[in-house]
């Protein structure tokens, strides 16, 4: 449990994030909502780069659909009027599914629970899928990763949020 934690950093923009966890010189690791990493057994955690400084946690919809940034917690995809919305609140129920306690979703983000590839994702993961939502990946330029294959492991790259284009927007 971090035994062997030498480093913490405070990003301040997600570029400094990126080049902090790119490092190969000490096993770095983000720290978004806590709830996977601190119960990690993981002694070779060098170091860690707290994400919750980049503005990362909203759900809006804007002209390309809705968008959840990646440090958005459960919880407030869960309350989220507009996530209710959509798809008879498919995506609100997905995020209520993923874990039972209040207390963890409060805590557990959208990017930590797909990122930490675990059971606990396979709710939201494939309502996600389902609704051919994308995963916005950071390198140094945005990309986006349609999750139809069930997966978006891309090396290199960081979870930045989701987008939700809606049926009428999806290119067949």
């Amino acid at each position: 449990m971090l035994l062997n934690l030498l480093e913490y950093h405070w990003a301040e923009h997600i570029d400094d994030a990126l080049i902090l966890l790119s490092r190969n010189d000490m096993k770095t690791v983000p720290l978004a909502g806590g709830t996977y990493l601190l119960a990690q057994k993981d002694d070779s955690i060098q170091a860690v780069v707290d994400l919750r400084d980049l503005e990362l946690a909203y759900i809006s919809e804007e002209a390309r659909g809705i968008c959840i940034g990646a440090m958005t917690t459960l919880q407030q995809m869960v309350d989220s009027p507009l996530l209710k919305n959509i798809a008879s609140g498919l995506l609100s129920r997905a995020a209520l599914a993923s874990s039972f306690s209040r207390l963890v979703r409060n805590s557990a983000t959208l990017g930590g629970t797909l990122g930490a590839g675990i059971a606990s994702q396979a709710d939201l993961l494939t309502a996600l899928a389902v609704l051919d939502a994308e995963v916005v990946l950071r390198s140094g330029s945005q990309t986006q990763v349609n999750l139809s294959g069930g997966t978006f492991d891309r090396p290199g790259l960081a979870l930045s949020g989701v987008t939700y284009k809606g049926k009428q927007e999806r290119r067949v």
